[in-house]
């Protein structure tokens, strides 16, 4: 995040809604720093500003310790996304939001409109997987699977690619498209 340019654009356009994915974006897996959060906080503080901080992929970290949520910087301007798609079955489109009391029931009045209810079948099935398994172990165990998958990349990338050409080492699983 170019923090002078947002900082701009703040100012002059004074936006309702921010969208961001600070952790592991897609496809180029980097994240935002500490001191950019913070930032950012510091810019958005005090405004009617709406901070929407996607994060799929932050249980996904290989390595490294966990960057703080803009939940934490701003509370009243903060609404979380996170999902189980990528933690537990791709398949169930399932998420979660954290909110303030009075976006969430506004966006609860919006899910309605839109399509009544999510599945209860699939709410169902992860509900029984979450209260009979370890999440923490299981992501664990995937993290271990996609690292080995990783590396052996990272082997590939250095054996067969010409000299000269450069590459990053993701920090976490970023599932590209």
């Amino acid at each position: 995040m170019d923090i002078n340019r947002f900082k701009s654009v703040m100012s002059a356009r004074k936006p309702k809604l921010i969208y961001t994915v600070p952790n592991f974006q897609n496809p180029s897996g980097l994240s935002f720093s500490e001191d950019t959060r913070q930032e950012m906080a510091d810019i958005v503080r005090g405004t009617q500003t709406l901070l929407i901080e996607d994060d799929p992929y932050g249980d996904l970290r290989y390595f490294g310790s966990r960057k703080s949520s803009f939940k934490k910087f701003l509370p009243d301007n903060t609404i979380l996304f996170g999902t189980f798609s990528k933690t537990v079955a791709p398949g169930f489109r399932l998420g979660w939001i954290v909110a303030p009391h009075d976006i969430m029931e506004k966006l609860i009045v919006a899910k309605q409109a839109a399509d009544l209810h999510t599945t209860h079948f699939t709410q169902c099935i992860l509900w029984q997987y979450m209260n009979d398994n370890d999440i923490d172990a299981h992501i664990r165990k995937i993290k271990a699977c996609y690292g080995r998958q990783m590396q052996a990349m990272l082997n590939s990338i250095e054996k067969y690619f010409p000299e000269g050409v450069a590459h990053t080492t993701p920090e976490a699983v970023c599932f590209c498209g």
